[in-house]
């Protein structure tokens, strides 16, 4: 390199060193860059020119050499030199207090315009809460601050918070839409009706049976383990369950399993079945209805695990209607049936097919959309049993010994 150039690769005047190795890689972008601008008088063409002059630089580069001839170029012209900066290292750690009052400055949320309700024509304020620490640092002045003081990213900040401040956890919010005048009137209307009802025959509590039905999902774990975990009613059941003949080294995409309950006042649960999208199954001791892995099963790639299909719930109502005819019976009355009203249960077809299985339009009491509250009972048992499906797999699985497949 000619003694002339040697005040390009000087140290930074701002700290910054030079990494000898790319010297003169970077010499060459300022000369080619240089020289396009004596020539043509723009640097365009400078990386044909970087090519052609220093072939065994350019194979070197990995970036685009137009950008790296201009970096370090416009480097040059402000600085007089081609020296990269130092590494900056870890970022400054934030203090306690600092990230402390970060923490209540996040928790303190934000109050926003918003309409009140669906009905409303005027926005007013509404107090929200942060969902996100990367919305929050770039809507409050405060946090963003903090991040360019310290020149750390919003997760930094955020694991220093979490750090000095035990209450900074992440909680579940629960938001319940505001419903609609119609959808409003359609619960008063069925609380109206079940108030009637209840007026005329003070024993009807007896008669209902409370229906619903419940997602159960199941994946196979790399360790060789089943993890088994229910739907919102109770986000905490859970159980990871030994089983041999599980493939090891990967995990298995959840598969998606139902079962339907009822419970009666009386009786309390008198109905409980598993059931899937697909087929009814049995282990290989005879065991019915136990759940089982549709990865199992030889499927085309790319079939997702079906949802309940209105036979299956209609087959559960008759084994249900079965046993609910029986207990009645001997209080000389007939069964009513609670269930709300998703696709399986007021499809085109579910009058005429409860129908056909013994179940008249008059013992169902559908209960109006939005309004878990009139299906509470069996709300409230969905919580204890989930909690036992844990044993219930467990005896499966481990007591028996039984290999979960197919029928």
């Amino acid at each position: 390199m000619a003694a002339g150039w040697l005040s390009m690769v000087r140290k930074h005047p701002l700290g910054w060193e030079s990494n000898r190795k790319s010297t003169g890689a970077r010499v060459a972008a300022v000369v080619a860059v240089l020289t396009m601008l004596a020539i043509a008088g723009s640097p365009k063409g400078a990386a044909g020119y970087y090519r052609v002059h220093f072939p065994k630089h350019a194979a070197q580069i990995k970036q685009d050499l137009n950008s790296f001839c201009m970096t370090h170029y416009k480097n040059f012209k402000q600085y007089g030199t081609v020296a990269t900066p130092k590494h900056k290292g870890r970022p400054p750690k934030v203090p306690d207090d600092v990230a402390l009052k970060a923490s209540e400055t996040f928790k303190a949320g934000k109050v926003v315009k918003a309409y009140p309700s669906a009905e409303a024509k005027k926005k007013v304020d509404v107090h929200v809460w942060w969902t996100s620490i990367k919305l929050a640092c770039q809507e409050n002045e405060y946090l963003g601050g903090l991040c360019r003081k310290y020149n750390i990213r919003p997760k930094q900040l955020l694991k220093r918070m979490k750090a000095v401040d035990p209450n900074l956890v992440r909680r579940r919010i629960d938001v319940k839409m505001d419903l609609t005048d119609k959808q409003k009137d359609r619960r008063k209307a069925a609380a109206e009706r079940l108030y009637k009802m209840f007026q005329d025959e003070p024993d009807l509590l007896s008669r209902i049976y409370f229906v619903d039905e419940c997602k159960l999902w199941m994946s196979n774990l790399a360790g060789g383990a089943i993890k088994v975990y229910c739907d919102a009613h109770d986000a905490n059941v859970h159980a990871v369950l030994p089983c041999k003949w599980m493939r090891k080294g990967q995990d298995n995409k959840p598969v998606k399993l139902h079962f339907v309950c009822a419970v009666n006042a009386v009786h309390g649960a008198v109905y409980c079945k598993f059931t899937t999208g697909t087929t009814d199954n049995i282990d290989h001791v005879g065991n019915p209805n136990t759940p089982y892995y549709l990865k199992r099963q030889k499927k085309k790639k790319n079939v997702k695990a079906k949802s309940m299909t209105q036979l299956e719930f209609v087959h559960c109502m008759k084994e249900l209607a079965e046993k609910a005819n029986q207990q009645q019976r001997a209080r000389g009355t007939t069964p009513l049936y609670i269930f709300d009203n998703p696709s399986v249960h007021v499809g085109q077809d579910a009058a005429e097919l409860l129908a056909a299985v013994g179940i008249s339009p008059n013992q169902v009491l559908q209960i109006a959309p939005y309004s878990p509250d009139f299906n509470q009972p069996i709300e409230h048992a969905f919580g204890s049993l989930k909690a036992s499906f844990r044993n219930h797999l467990y005896n499966t699985y481990q007591l028996t010994g039984a290999n979960v497949s197919p029928a």
